[in-house]
Formats: structure tokens, sequence, C-alpha cells
């Protein structure tokens, strides 16, 4: 029900990005209400190997991927070296220009490079 709850959260009520992630960690505290329900009324889930290994492997990733991302990834996460070239403002959407270092042409966010774009 929270999980739900959060979910219509961000669809529906308009807020600003920094509330917006905010609420997303919130997700965790949810998977571990999720987790601990799990565990403590296992009848289901005993009766059914398949659906255990399911339901705890499916846990298990959502659990290790919220740790890594909330926090090992700043530390660990991809890192790319890019200058904001300019920022303009298109309706109420910021459009950014980042140019990696000795290049000549910048790229848009939300621009793709395909192979053999010069």
């Amino acid at each position: 029900m929270a999980f739900a709850l959060l979910i219509a959260l961000t669809l529906w009520v308009k807020i600003s990005y920094n509330r917006w992630k905010r609420t997303h960690e919130f997700f965790g505290l949810v998977l571990l209400i999720v987790g601990v329900h799990i565990f403590v009324v296992n009848a289901d889930v005993a009766r059914y190997p398949l659906l255990a290994v399911w339901l705890y492997g499916l846990l298990g990733l959502a659990l290790i991927s919220f740790v890594y991302i909330r926090f090992l990834y700043r530390r660990w996460g991809p890192r790319f070296d890019y200058y904001v070239w300019g920022i303009e403002r298109i309706g109420d959407i910021p459009r950014g220009d980042l140019r990696p270092p000795g290049s000549k042409d910048g790229l848009s966010s939300g621009a793709v490079r395909l192979p053999g774009d010069t």
C-alpha cells in the first residue's frame, strides 16, 4: 500500500525535482517493510519453493540496488568529464549543452551521437 501511495504521489502531484528525489528515498523503507513482511508471514512462500526463490531473489536485487544507488554510487559510480557549455530555458525545461574536454562541438541534453556522425 505504501509503495502504491508513493507511486501515486510522484505521478499525480506536481512537485519540485528535489522533493521528487526525496520521495524516492522512502522506497528503501518500503522495501525494508516488505522484506520483514515476507519473512514474518512465511506461509505462502514456504509452501511454494519456486515462489520463495522468486520473491527472495527480487527482494535481494531491489535491496542491493537501493544500497548501491543510495550509498555507493557517489564513490564508485561512473564518471565522465564534461564541461557545461551553456544552459537555456525552453518554457519550464532547462536545456544544457555539454562538451567533453578538447571537443569543438557540444552535445545537448538528451542528444545521442551515432556511429558515423561527424
